[in-house]
C-alpha cells in the first residue's frame, strides 16, 4: 500500500515585507534662488544698457532777451489780461485792460456836460448877441477841456473831509466821490494835472508797480 508522501512543492511562506523608511527631511526651497537669479539678470541688463546707451546732447550757448516795463496812463484795477505768459503778441495788441468805474463815471459826466454846452451854443447861434455867443463859446471850451481821464487820488484837509462826510451821512446823500461831497457842501474843487505814476494801491499787482516806480 502506497502511502501518500507530503508534496514537496508545498506553498512556501512568503517572506515578511520589508518596511522602507520615508525621508522626512525638508527639501530646500527654490524661490530664493529664482529671485536672486532674476535680480542678477536685471542688474546685468541695466549695466549693458548703461554702457550702450547714446550720450545725451549738450548744447552750450547764450540767449538774448529784452525786458520791457509797461505802465498804465491812468490808475485803476486790472480787469483782464487777454494774453498768456510767453505768448507772442503783435504790435498794438491789448496786454492789460484797466477797470476803473470812478474814472469812467467822471468821463461820462464830462461827455454829458459837453453835449449840453454844444446844444446851448446851437441855440445861441440861432440869434443872440455877440458877447453872449463869446461867453457860451468859452463855456464850451471849458467843457471840452474837462473831457479828460481823471485820476482817483484826491486831497482834502482832514477837518473838511470829515465834516462833508458827516453831513452827507446825516442827509442820506450818496456822492460819486469826495469831490462831489465837497461841492455839495459849497467848497470849491480844483483840478490839477496828475501823473501816470500816481497810482491807487488796490491789488498786489498795484503794489508791485509802485515798488517798480520807487526803484526808478
Amino acid at each position: 500500500m502506497n502511502e501518500s508522501t507530503p508534496n514537496a512543492a508545498t506553498q512556501r511562506e512568503s517572506p515578511p515585507a520589508k518596511k522602507t523608511a520615508t525621508d522626512t527631511r525638508p527639501r530646500p526651497a527654490r524661490a530664493p534662488s529664482i529671485i536672486v537669479g532674476l535680480v542678477m539678470v536685471a542688474v546685468a541688463g541695466l549695466s549693458i544698457w548703461y554702457l550702450v546707451r547714446p550720450e545725451p546732447l549738450l548744447v552750450q550757448g547764450e540767449v538774448d532777451a529784452t525786458r520791457s516795463d509797461i505802465a498804465a496812463r491812468v490808475d485803476g484795477r486790472v480787469g483782464e489780461i487777454p494774453v498768456e505768459r510767453g505768448q507772442n503778441v503783435a504790435a498794438g495788441a491789448v496786454l492789460v485792460k484797466i477797470d476803473n468805474p470812478e474814472t469812467i463815471a467822471k468821463h461820462e459826466q464830462a461827455q454829458a456836460a459837453k453835449i449840453v454846452a454844444e446844444a446851448q451854443l446851437a441855440n445861441i447861434n440861432a440869434g443872440t448877441r455877440a458877447e453872449v455867443i463869446a461867453a457860451r463859446k468859452a463855456a464850451l471850451e471849458r467843457a471840452q477841456a474837462s473831457v479828460v481821464l481823471a485820476q482817483t487820488p484826491q486831497g482834502f484837509r482832514y477837518e473838511v473831509i470829515r465834516k462833508i462826510f458827516d453831513e452827507a451821512s446825516a442827509d442820506g446823500f450818496m456822492g460819486t466821490d469826495e469831490a462831489s461831497l465837497a461841492e455839495r457842501a459849497g467848497h470849491e474843487v480844483a483840478v490839477v494835472m496828475g501823473s501816470p505814476r500816481n497810482i491807487k494801491i488796490t491789488t498786489p499787482a498795484d503794489m508791485e508797480l509802485a515798488e517798480f516806480y520807487l526803484g526808478k
